[in-house]
């Protein structure tokens, strides 16, 4: 049997942003697994909100102070190569979204020891020599799968022989906590945050020829359903993802895989039990 190529998978993130944070420990569990190898990019969320007008003066403050992780970042690499990116933004993500330590020169230079790498680094936070680089990540060739959940816009870049255009989606689900916005459409999005394809020809995801049409499955609550199935013994299910419940899938298989050994698991799942949707129906699933 011959040994699966390993897909490579470019992974853009901030420092700061816990999203990108959160997924990129997924990656990191999805590459022991599957064939894949990621490569690691830095952007800047300073630079994707520069233009908005209508945040609220706490977030711009968090802004000002994401330049620096994102600079000395950035320097590094361009120093000491690709191979920095990610023992640097481990580093420093655990120190940020884990010690809760302030995005200050200290914590940068203590990242920056950890990675192995020279603590004169940490002056490029304050300087503006990176910043061309950084705006670089903005250009077609480099635009990423992104995501603006705050007002459930999510889309995919164009990928070279394989899809005509930029897909744009926009997710609404029930209890999404959106932020006041103007942006209401993917027509919104694109004037507001895309620019550069405010002339481009807009066509149905289901009309357009060569583009792969999601599909994904909804439930009434906005909630997986997870645990044993009422009424029918030594039976369990896990559905319901919606299109992000790929990140949850070493969880989830954990979970059934409990279920289906020791019918119980230790984590409590009663939240998503199947049983919720009968009344009257016997809820459980949690530890044996």
């Amino acid at each position: 049997m011959t040994e699966q190529e390993p897909t490579r998978v470019d992974f853009w993130f901030d420092p700061i942003c816990p999203w990108a944070w959160i997924t990129s420990r997924w990656m990191l569990e999805v590459q022991q697994v599957r064939p894949v190898t990621t490569s690691w990019h830095v952007m800047s969320l300073a630079v994707l909100n520069e233009d908005k007008e209508d945040l609220p003066e706490t977030f711009r403050e968090a802004l000002r102070s994401a330049w620096g992780p994102v600079r000395v970042v950035t320097a590094a690499e361009q120093a000491y190569g690709p191979e920095v990116v990610l023992p640097l933004y481990n580093a420093l993500g655990n120190r940020f979204h884990h010690d809760k330590a302030p995005r200050d020169a200290e914590t940068i230079t203590a990242a920056l020891a950890e990675a192995g790498l020279p603590a004169s680094l940490a002056a490029a936070a304050d300087s503006t020599e990176y910043d061309a680089a950084v705006r670089a990540s903005y250009t077609e060739e480099n635009l990423p799968v992104f995501a603006y959940l705050d007002v459930g816009i999510y889309g995919h870049p164009i990928y070279q022989g394989k899809t005509p255009g930029v897909k744009i989606g926009f997710y609404h689900p029930p209890d999404a906590a959106v932020v006041p916005s103007s942006i209401s459409s993917v027509e919104d999005f694109v004037a507001e945050c895309m620019p550069g394809l405010r002339d481009a020809q807009t066509v149905d995801v289901a009309e357009a020829s060569g583009v792969d049409t999601c599909f994904y499955d909804l439930v009434g609550d906005d909630d997986f359903i997870l645990g044993p199935v009422p009424g029918a013994r030594g039976a369990f299910v896990g559905v319901g993802w919606r299109g992000t419940g790929y990140k949850f899938a070493p969880w989830v298989g954990r979970v059934l895989a409990q279920l289906a050994v020791s019918h119980g698991t230790v984590y409590d799942i009663s939240r998503f039990a199947p049983g919720r949707f009968a009344p009257g129906a016997a809820q459980g699933g949690t530890a044996a």
